[in-house]
């Protein structure tokens, strides 16, 4: 198993906007209908510890490295890709695995 732990560090005051855009047509049930994703969830970090603004988390489980490899090829990664890019500053990335 596979477990990615991302936080989008987002553009000042765009977390709602991000949010919405990966909610829009579907793009998380996509995902979550891949072969070997066992959970795809995006978070908004109200309050933050370190202070950030704009925070949003992302939990990912995977059967196998391979299964998540896979899905970065996926179609509807270039949406995702799009919205990073409009509303993404920087993002952390921790992969473990099990």
């Amino acid at each position: 198993m596979l477990k990615v732990h991302v936080k989008y560090h987002l553009k000042p005051g765009t977390r709602d906007a991000f949010l919405a855009g990966i909610t829009e047509k579907t793009l998380q049930d996509a995902v979550l209908h891949e072969d070997g994703c066992l959970k795809y969830d995006y978070s908004p970090v109200a309050d933050d510890p370190e202070g950030v603004p704009d925070l949003v988390l992302l939990e990912e489980e995977w059967t196998s490295l391979q299964a998540q490899q896979t899905h970065l090829k996926q179609p509807h990664m270039a949406r995702i890709a799009e919205l990073k890019d409009q509303y993404m500053d920087h993002m952390d990335l921790d992969m473990e695995e099990l």
